[in-house]
């Protein structure tokens, strides 16, 4: 018996990436206020896989027989998180911060089956490194696409495109949700994410 997919996160984007595989999945809403916050003797890693599962588990108290999948992300710089920027002015600033430098971009992934009880939580790195950005390269940027709800202030799979010099690591962790290891932690909770999957989807990975 297939279980039901419940897809803890409000991003628009990690809805997409999962229409595009064929899933057939309903979106859990948490009204809790997100804080990406680091707390003593955490490790980034630490606080990705965190908020991950926090995000899981408040979905997974709601459900029974589904596979919960929780997925929380921002970028590290300098050792300072920076997650969604929400204003115009934190936005401008991050990305003055990310000019001409390399990054980390962390993805934690959680995925709970309430059927079995089995739980996975897995972080995934990736480093990006932007060119040297101008201050009139950024307010135009921030004027054409809205990334007041995007980790670090860019959106990878949009013109944020335009600012990365290179990018080592997993490119759909960027975009918002890691592909490769999603596949991984379905298997961990003891399913196959074939299973899920039509044999024609009618969407594209790339249509994002």
């Amino acid at each position: 018996m297939k279980l039901k997919i419940i897809l803890a996160s409000k991003s628009k984007v990690r809805k997409k990436l999962m229409e595009s595989l064929g899933f057939k999945f309903s979106v859990f809403l948490n009204t809790d206020k997100e804080v990406t916050q680091r707390y003593k003797n955490e490790t980034f890693e630490d606080v990705a896989k965190r908020l991950a599962f926090r995000k899981a588990n408040v979905a997974a108290k709601k459900y029974t027989n589904a596979i919960i999948i929780g997925v929380d992300s921002f970028v590290v710089n300098n050792r300072k998180i920076l997650g969604k920027p929400h204003t115009e002015g934190n936005a401008k600033k991050y990305l003055l911060n990310l000019s001409n430098k390399r990054h980390t971009f962390y993805s934690g992934i959680a995925l709970i089956n309430t059927e079995n009880k089995m739980t996975a939580i897995s972080c995934v790195k990736t480093y990006v490194q932007f060119h040297k950005l101008t201050l009139t390269e950024i307010k135009n940027y921030i004027k054409r696409e809205n990334v007041l709800g995007a980790a670090g202030a860019y959106k990878i799979q949009g013109l944020g495109a335009l600012f990365v010099k290179k990018i080592s690591g997993d490119f759909y962790s960027v975009i918002g949700l890691p592909l490769n290891e999603l596949s991984s932690l379905f298997k961990k909770v003891g399913t196959n994410i074939f299973n899920y999957i039509p044999r024609n989807p009618k969407a594209s990975i790339f249509n994002i």
